[in-house]
């Protein structure tokens, strides 16, 4: 089994893992961006669509475990597949949620003067999506995304060892290798497998996050001056100051 550890195979466990790991992410994201913007821009829909949303949250990841190997098992047959798409989906019940509630934060932050400004000059739908509202969610989608990686780990051996129904269905993957070197007395080998997960959540916070974290610093907004320093504001509310005093000027000549 150690083999399948580090061996450079579509059997690898690393591998496996991370393809799922990112399939789950790339899937939070989306749904992130799609309901949390709807709910941060209508009234209506956020009287109804954060309520589920909370209570979606509340239900624990094994608690949609029945659902996801039922209905991904029987349309594909009990096929690899199925088994591949339930553990995704579990990994993404993980992980969404923080994504979702920063992307829905992040909207809701925006300063009025800024979207006011914005709607004055003309600056509606798709420009305003991609203008004011993507650069406002980018720092919280961000840290979001931190703790969804987060949640994602935490279930990782939930999610490639699934039982049901008496019935134990099993994925290669980083998870499955530490929960099975453990049940069977193997805890060096359980350990080694332990410090592998610890090392790659190292480097992914080093190489991936800590850059994202500092990038996105330009794209928060600014409110409050402190005694000494000079006011700073984000790129996107020097944008619109800028854009707001071009129109203004091309309209007094």
């Amino acid at each position: 089994m150690t083999a399948g550890l580090f061996q450079l195979t579509w059997d690898n466990y690393i591998l496996r893992t991370m393809i799922r790991m990112i399939l789950a992410y790339g899937l939070s994201v989306a749904f992130a961006l799609v309901y949390g913007i709807s709910a941060a821009i209508s009234r209506r829909a956020e009287q109804v669509l954060i309520p589920i949303l909370d209570v979606l949250q509340s239900i624990p990841v094994l608690g949609y475990l029945p659902g996801a190997i039922v209905l991904f098992l029987s349309l594909f047959n009990g096929n690899i597949i199925g088994q591949e798409l339930a553990s995704v989906i579990l990994i993404f019940t993980g992980m969404v949620w923080a994504v979702t509630f920063g992307v829905y934060g992040g909207v809701k932050t925006i300063p009025t003067d800024i979207s006011e400004a914005a709607h004055c000059f003309g600056i509606r739908r798709i420009k305003y999506l991609r203008d004011i509202i993507f650069p406002a969610i980018y720092p919280p989608l961000i840290s979001g995304s931190i703790l969804a990686w987060g949640g994602g780990w935490y279930f990782l051996i939930a999610c490639e060892y699934l039982s049901f129904a008496n019935t134990v269905y099993t994925l290669p993957g980083l998870g499955f290798y530490i929960f099975k070197a453990a049940l069977d007395g193997q805890i060096a080998t359980s350990i080694c497998g332990l410090i592998v997960m610890v090392v790659l959540v190292g480097v992914i916070n080093r190489f991936v996050w800590h850059p994202l974290l500092e990038h996105a610093d330009k794209y928060k907004y600014e409110t409050t001056v402190l005694p000494g320093h000079k006011r700073t504001q984000s790129r996107i509310s020097r944008w619109v100051y800028a854009s707001c005093a071009a129109s203004q000027k091309t309209l007094q000549d």
